[in-house]
């Protein structure tokens, strides 16, 4: 916990901030808005989950089983109602009018917690998390926590005892280094206010093990309340409450190695000659001599893996639409062509996969249904990646990932009304 000085924190409480005492307080709101990964027109809504005189706690965890996609595709939670752990679903985004399925109840329950397991993988050079199909639930009963894989009742496991507070997350895991695995850890607090940790994780050799139950000793005060995070510097904390109010944090040193470097590739050629030695005739009834000279090229088919686009531009598709059409050439040339190995995405992140490609003999061509709104402001860049996911080379080998930033033409983005501050106060 950082502290702050003595001569900032007195010119923070004095009640008179204005120049004259040296003090000219200001602030600066920035708002975003997302069109494209999220997709639910209720974004900014604060959604009413449940109303009930008798409710207790509640997790949520998302689903997403492709790291390659954005956002979730359903929403999973589990709470306590009328002193019963309750678990349900919903599709994502299905807008707040859908309702939350009730998928089936685990009994008695004082707190719940939910978590996926999955794995981080790089998509992009950033690290994001696939989660399984299904999620971890815990609850505690009578003093009792359980863990159970969703709605598979042979998996339920006491897994600890003398237990009034729980908390659960998907740590870092280093997919790269074996041993580097933070786990799903399952956070939680005893009758003696201390806390513990049990954690699922992989281990050195890719096993996947439940391991014992851990103190948290640096924790030495009495907790009442907690919570887990991970941070974006590849670390796992915990968010304790004290009995006096206050809230402490505990963090894990940085999981990093093979994570936050880069990985290198090393790329062969071959080369290779071949000789023919002169070969001589003889007649046994005349003595000739035939000198024959043999010559040949024998010719190795190694394609590049290295591409780069050479030309991009947005064209008018014939009836004055310039944001439907991308054509394009690229220094080698392309085979087993698909629209999901390619996508445009604009400098504050919307992206648009388009929905066919062709070659017309000269350029390979993208279609769209609508890329208008890649950018607020025509002037600004957009990037063509060709991911490498199913498009070869010659040879049959598939590409390396290889993009482009260009400016496109005519583009007519919606306008986007700037959020209007509705009040500031300092204090």
């Amino acid at each position: 916990m950082r502290k702050i000085p003595a001569d900032i924190l007195k010119k923070i409480e004095n009640k008179r901030q204005v120049i004259s005492e040296n003090a000219q307080p200001s602030m600066k709101i920035s708002v975003a808005r997302a069109k494209i990964s999220v997709l639910d027109s209720s974004y900014w809504t604060v959604e009413e989950i449940r109303a009930e005189s008798n409710l207790g706690a509640i997790s949520i965890a998302p689903r997403r089983l492709s790291a390659v996609r954005k956002s979730p595709d359903k929403l999973f939670s589990v709470h306590v109602e009328d002193g019963i752990g309750i678990a349900t679903s919903k599709n994502y985004p299905g807008g707040i009018y859908e309702e939350w399925e009730i998928e089936f109840d685990v009994g008695n329950a004082s707190d719940v917690a939910i978590a996926f397991d999955g794995l981080w993988k790089e998509v992009r050079n950033k690290w994001r998390f696939e989660t399984f199909e299904k999620p971890w639930i815990f609850w505690i009963d009578n003093g009792i926590l359980y863990r159970q894989y969703w709605d598979d009742v042979l998996t339920k496991e006491e897994i600890a005892n003398d237990v009034i507070k729980i908390a659960a997350l998907r740590g870092w895991n280093n997919e790269n280094l074996a041993g580097h695995d933070q786990g799903l850890v399952i956070g939680y607090i005893k009758n003696d206010n201390k806390i513990y940790y049990r954690t699922l994780a992989y281990q050195e050799d890719d096993s996947l093990i439940l391991e014992v139950e851990s103190q948290v000793t640096e924790f030495t005060d009495l907790a009442v309340n907690l919570n887990l995070f991970i941070t974006l510097d590849y670390r796992l904390g915990f968010a304790v409450e004290r009995i006096d109010g206050s809230i402490w944090w505990l963090i894990t040193p940085r999981n990093w190695a093979g994570l936050a470097l880069g990985s290198e590739k090393i790329e062969v050629s071959l080369i290779g000659k071949i000789s023919l030695n002169k070969v001589e005739y003889i007649d046994s009834y005349e003595i000739e001599n035939i000198s024959i000279g043999v010559s040949g090229n024998v010719g190795l088919l190694v394609g590049a893996v290295v591409n780069e686009f050479s030309e991009v531009s947005n064209i008018d598709d014939g009836l004055g639409n310039w944001n439907k059409i991308i054509k394009f050439k690229t220094k080698y040339e392309l085979f087993e062509l698909n629209v999901s190995d390619f996508e445009i995405v604009g400098e504050f992140g919307m992206n648009f996969i388009p929905i066919g490609i062709s070659f017309d003999g000269d350029h390979y061509i993208l279609e769209f249904e609508d890329f208008n709104n890649v950018n607020p402001l025509n002037t600004m860049q957009i990037t063509l990646t060709c991911f490498g996911n199913t498009t070869k080379n010659e040879a049959g080998d598939l590409f390396n990932e290889f993009a482009f930033d260009f400016i496109a033409d005519n583009l007519e983005p919606e306008a986007i009304d700037p959020p209007v501050v509705l009040e500031v106060t300092n204090v």
